[in-house]
């Protein structure tokens, strides 16, 4: 859980100490302003015209877009980010941009698709919670206060934004799960 949604949605008793409260409160949650779309398509026809699917782009909605077909070859779709600029438009509005973005760089046969999901971030209960005010992308990412333990070694606060290696990326959970794990193994081995 990413420490900003816990600060604002969990207390403890004994509360935690002041120090960790405002450290929580003014830690950016990695995703939360993200976008990932993915678009599902018949055959992969960037693969016939000898491109790779790639895309990085500081114009118009797509920032970075991939081929995630199967190693089969029977399940075709370009995935990737939005810019967060489009955060305030539908999710319809977010689609025909992107489409007609594709078009530009594939022709019509961009238009030709079969499904279009996202998964705005900033709308997952589970995954974020608004900040009482900006802040900047890895703020206070990885903070030495994360490596802690509270109430008498019984929480743990740990996840992808805690970990001082590969801050918000799943490495930084992992690592961050390791920690813990080595940590627990020397609290109950003594």
């Amino acid at each position: 859980m990413p420490p900003l949604l816990f600060a604002k949605t969990i207390s403890t008793e004994p509360a935690l100490p002041e120090d960790m409260k405002q450290l929580m409160l003014n830690t950016h949650t990695w995703m939360q302003d993200s976008i990932r779309v993915g678009i599902t398509y018949k055959n992969a026809f960037w693969q016939r015209n000898k491109t790779s699917g790639t895309i990085y782009s500081s114009a118009g909605p797509i920032q970075e877009f991939y081929d995630h077909s199967n190693s089969y070859n029977n399940l075709h779709a370009l995935g990737g980010f939005i810019s967060t600029n489009y955060s305030d438009n539908t999710k319809a509005e977010r689609k025909t941009y992107i489409i007609k973005q594709l078009q530009i760089y594939y022709g019509d046969q961009a238009l030709d698709y079969n499904s279009y999901e996202e998964c705005a971030w900033r709308s997952e209960k589970h995954t974020t919670s608004a900040s009482d005010k900006f802040l900047m992308p890895q703020t206070n990412n990885g903070h030495p206060l994360f490596k802690e333990t509270y109430l008498n070694n019984r929480l743990f606060i740990t996840g992808a934004e805690t970990s001082a290696i590969f801050s918000g990326k799943m490495e930084g959970a992992i690592t961050s799960a390791q920690f813990v794990f080595e940590k627990l193994k020397h609290i109950y081995n003594k």
